[in-house]
């Protein structure tokens, strides 16, 4: 849904598009350049909060916004914008990874690669 000809088409056609990516449209390499500044301190995170069954505002995620140039071919025309693109940790699926939710799944495909 996310790939760069998709983006580009809506683009061109003046939509706007709102969803995830994942490492086949950011690579590791990227992620981890965009990730540098909160190692080093240098990129503040904002917190994303929502209200919880109590009413009460509670802390979910945090993360920041960069902006990326991006430029791409549609049918003969180069087509260039800029992309808003937000960096969100989720604190609900940080906690499931550290508690081992998902591990089945990881053994299972390491067994399916063998």
């Amino acid at each position: 849904m996310m790939s760069l000809e998709t983006r580009a088409h809506l683009e061109a056609g003046g939509d706007d598009y709102l969803g995830p990516f994942s490492l086949v449209q950011v690579s590791e390499a990227t992620l981890d350049g965009y990730l540098k500044g909160v190692w080093t301190g240098k990129q503040p995170l904002k917190n994303v909060k929502r209200r919880g069954a109590s009413s009460k505002l509670e802390r979910v995620a945090e993360g920041f916004e960069l902006s990326e140039n991006v430029t791409a071919i549609v049918g003969d025309q180069e087509v260039r914008w800029q992309e808003r693109r937000l960096v969100v940790h989720s604190l609900a699926h940080a906690k499931s990874r550290r508690n081992g939710i998902g591990q089945p799944f990881a053994e299972s495909a390491g067994y399916l690669e063998a």
